[in-house]
């Protein structure tokens, strides 16, 4: 077995990670992942952390957001907010969720 090799993680897997630690513990996940804010693998985490905050809590949303170095803040609001608008009822369980019923209001 080569030990040099090193193994990546896929997106994915850094998103269901990240998405986990939130359910179980959303404060240290928030911390983790602001603590790891600088690395580049960590987009998707941070746009996990910022969709869950933003339906669970506008409040620590907003908190998480300010604790974003302004240069992240764009990227993350788009991938976090980009499966929202893109999802129909079949993906959200919502109805209310889904672009067509937010645009209708």
């Amino acid at each position: 077995m080569d030990r040099t090799k090193t193994e990546t993680v896929g997106w994915e897997d850094r998103e269901a990670f990240v998405e986990g630690f939130y359910e179980n513990d959303r404060a240290a996940a928030v911390s983790y992942t602001l603590a790891h804010v600088d690395d580049p693998e960590m987009s998707i985490a941070i746009s996990a952390i910022l969709r869950n905050l933003y339906c669970d809590s506008k409040d620590e949303a907003t908190k998480f957001i300010d604790g974003l170095p302004e240069n992240r803040r764009p990227e993350a609001f788009e991938e976090a907010f980009r499966r929202l608008i893109l999802l129909e009822k079949e993906d959200t369980g919502d109805a209310d969720m889904t672009p067509r019923a937010i645009a209708c209001g």
